[in-house]
């Protein structure tokens, strides 16, 4: 602006006041420096949106990948405890016979080695082909049968929960102790385990009128025939 024209303008009787601002655009010091506006007002971050973050996420997906996480590893823990419980529980022993020779010579020392038995809750495979006898149903005499399904003309009745495989046998040799049965009972089959049909697990299943032993197809059975 003019110098004259701005001196006239405050001469003037009906000018506002002017103010000259001598403000240097060179200096950057807010003590000798002051804007007629006021002081800057400094930006307020929201208490309630910082809480809300953690490390620049929001909480909410930290806990949603945290849950997902233990959920995983509860998973592979839980599947490794199973996995050597069965194999605890399926354990294999095995014998080494040691025998001595001796003769005019010097003594010698041999080792045989024996077949690997593996043993699980029904007694399988070791006591396949064995007899068993029923105490509680004297005269009912089961060969058994391990991982070997008998496939009969009919099932009597569903399923039952039995945790052993002589309380299995035990349960044919009541059906055909009750003057009411329906069909007599020619045999048992336990089921320890079923990847086909999970819910059967520790299920008895008595088989009636004929049967033929066939493959266990993956599960792990066991059973009898009455004798």
């Amino acid at each position: 602006m003019d110098g004259r024209l701005g001196r006239s303008y405050r001469n003037s009787a009906n000018a506002p006041e002017v103010v000259d601002l001598q403000i240097d655009p060179f200096v950057n010091n807010a003590d000798t420096q002051k804007s007629p506006f006021g002081p800057p007002i400094p930006y307020q971050y929201s208490q309630s949106t910082t809480s809300r973050l953690m490390y620049g996420i929001p909480r909410v997906v930290i806990y949603v990948v945290v849950v997902f996480m233990c959920l995983v590893l509860g998973g592979v823990i839980g599947g490794s405890i199973g996995r050597a419980l069965f194999h605890k529980s399926n354990r294999s022993t095995m014998s080494v016979v040691t025998t001595t020779n001796s003769t005019s010579g010097p003594s010698k020392i041999t080792s045989t080695m024996l077949p690997t038995i593996t043993v699980n809750a029904a007694g399988c495979s070791a006591n396949n082909g064995s007899t068993y006898a029923s105490s509680a149903y004297p005269g009912s005499n089961f060969v058994i049968l391990c991982d070997t399904d008998i496939q009969a003309t009919t099932n009597i009745g569903p399923g039952q929960l039995t945790y052993t495989l002589e309380a299995c046998l035990d349960e044919c040799a009541r059906n055909n102790d009750n003057a009411t049965r329906t069909y007599p009972c020619i045999g048992a089959i336990w089921v320890l385990s079923s990847p086909i049909v999970p819910t059967n697990n520790m299920q008895c299943f008595l088989k009636a009128l004929s049967g033929t032993q066939v493959s266990a197809k993956g599960q792990i059975l066991a059973g009898g025939l009455l004798l």
